[in-house]
């Protein structure tokens, strides 16, 4: 809850099919306070900043969370969550369950954010096995083959640099 002495953090977000990653931007926090229910309320408090303010936050995330599985880094510039989501599946089309415009200090994570075509081809690429390839050099004998079969041609102008 923010009450009149606390600040609301700067947050950002970004997603995946199976989870979201939240940053709560507070610089230095200490005694923070977590707590995620099933159903995807979110509350953080701690005291930072460089004038160790109160800051707190109270949101509620459009969908259920597995709460029991979200993991925190406590680092000296933010926190940084990792919520799964209840179900694997296509992207939220937004981070809060209120509609409209989220709060001015929650914006998307560009450096972090995926798009579903992105993260399938990736995945895909994850999925390629290196070790099933042949070694290119079984080849080399069948290329120097087709090399000799079509001879020089004498006609040929040299090439300029």
């Amino acid at each position: 809850m923010n009450t009149d002495s606390s600040r609301h953090p700067s947050v950002t977000w970004a997603q995946r099919k199976d989870k979201l990653y939240l940053t709560i931007h507070v610089s230095d926090c200490s005694k923070p306070n977590f707590k995620i229910d099933e159903e995807g309320d979110l509350y953080f408090e701690g005291i930072g900043g460089s004038e160790k303010a109160l800051y707190s936050l109270n949101i509620s995330l459009l969908y259920p969370v597995k709460n029991r599985e979200a993991k925190v880094a406590i680092t000296p510039r933010y926190l940084f969550l990792i919520i799964p989501k209840t179900e694997s599946g296509p992207h939220w089309e937004r981070l809060l369950r209120a509609p409209g415009r989220p709060p001015n200090y929650i914006k998307i994570d560009w450096d972090k954010w995926k798009d579903e075509d992105e993260e399938e081809a990736e995945a895909n690429v994850k999925e390629f096995n290196v070790g099933e390839l042949d070694d290119i050099h079984k080849y080399d004998e069948f290329a120097d083959e087709e090399l000799d079969s079509e001879g020089e041609n004498d006609d040929a102008e040299p090439m300029e640099d």
